[in-house]
């Protein structure tokens, strides 16, 4: 088998290989595809001028001690005037995506398209657990990616204490986000000032393990109150900043129950359908790795699958993380089946939260020690341990 590179981007020849017969064929594989986004901003800008005048003077003269005034006229004086105006100016950003490139073969060539492998990790948020112990935790259940949380008006540089004991034992962080982290909170309105800070954060930070989720449950009922377009926008600037350091950044994570009401055609939530309908067409325009979702009430498998086809639709997205989900009922099969529907919509994630031994909606306890319900034993099993 070869490896094929198109614009120095290898695909690996894993699994599920087509082969293309004799002579050549065109084809699509994966590839980078620059793109860029154009913006104004509002710059001043001045046109200096020089204007020559005739200087006229006085002075006193005293011949034979009888004092008159004589009139001069000097013609080499000069001023500069400046001509100050507001103008829009074009600003111009790469903003390179995955995407489909068409590549000619040869007859022995063979082709994939890659797959992903699902990462498993928890996110635990008890306030008095300490970061070795959340790494212990992480470790004893198999887990390799764990939350940290970033608020980032508080940020004033440096390095994340938090994020790099992570990295040291060899975990990757999810990122969470956040502007303020206020109970009712407003998104990013001094957009310079959150990239500015973000910005900071990467560079300090670039060479740690981590992905950032962009806040936290935004269509989550008291989390927020505002208008979803200064999401959007916080969350454009937050994925085209992180990919400057080429870090992933994605989405708060997306109630999956709303989609399957949506699919069904309902609207039963306080309108949190329609939030999450505006989300998910606004994100076709963001190029994120992936789409982040989450889960806090119960679904069957078919619930979860309808959800699915109705987020891949409006958004376009097929490549997702899950940060929590409740299940409904433990029977094996159709646990069996939850996890084969992970696998089958190519989620590159499975991360749980905590419920620090009260939450329904947790598939682990964590009281500085872990217990894993029953359906969090038996989906773990079939997706981590396969």
């Amino acid at each position: 088998m070869k490896k094929i590179t198109i614009g120095g981007v290898v695909t690996v020849l894993i699994g599920g290989l087509i082969y293309l017969g004799v002579g050549t064929k065109t084809v699509k594989v994966p590839c980078l595809i620059p793109r860029f986004d154009t913006t104004f901003e509002t710059k001043s800008f001045c046109d200096t001028i020089k204007v020559f005048y005739d200087s006229i003077y006085y002075v006193t003269v005293r011949p034979n001690w009888r004092p008159y005034k004589k009139k001069y006229t000097k013609h080499t004086d000069s001023l500069r005037i400046d001509n100050c105006r507001d103008s829009s100016v074009m600003v111009v950003t790469p903003t390179s995506y995955w995407g489909m490139c068409d590549s000619v073969i040869k007859e022995d060539t063979v082709i994939v398209t890659p797959k992903d492998t699902m990462a498993f990790g928890l996110w635990i948020q008890g306030g008095d657990i300490k970061t070795t112990q959340k790494i212990e935790l992480l470790k004893s259940i198999g887990g390799t990616v764990g939350r940290v949380d970033l608020v980032l008006i508080n940020y004033n540089g440096g390095i994340l204490p938090e994020l790099k004991e992570m990295s040291d034992a060899g975990l990757t962080s999810d990122i969470i986000l956040s502007w303020n982290n206020k109970q009712g909170g407003k998104f990013v309105r001094d957009t310079a000032d959150f990239r500015r800070r973000l910005g900071i954060f990467l560079q300090a930070n670039k060479q740690y393990k981590f992905f950032i989720t962009t806040e936290d449950e935004v269509i989550t009922d008291g989390f927020f109150s505002d208008d979803f377009a200064y999401y959007i926008n916080e969350l454009k600037i937050c994925v085209d900043e992180s990919h400057k350091y080429g870090i992933e950044a994605s989405n708060s994570g997306d109630h999956i129950v709303y989609a399957g009401i949506l699919a069904a055609g309902g609207n039963t939530h306080n309108g949190n359908e329609g939030d999450l309908q505006y989300l998910l067409e606004a994100y076709k325009n963001i190029p994120m790795s992936f789409l982040t979702l989450h889960n806090g009430m119960e679904q069957t498998p078919e619930d979860l699958k309808s959800a699915l086809d109705y987020i891949k639709k409006v958004s376009g997205f097929t490549r997702y993380a899950m940060n929590a989900h409740v299940f409904k009922g433990t029977d094996p099969k159709a646990v069996g089946t939850m996890a084969a529907l992970y696998k089958q919509n190519n989620f590159i994630l499975f991360m749980p939260f905590d419920g620090n031994g009260t939450a329904k909606a947790s598939s682990f306890h964590v009281q500085k020690s872990i217990t894993k319900t029953d359906w969090g034993t038996a989906l773990h099993d079939l997706i981590i341990l396969k």
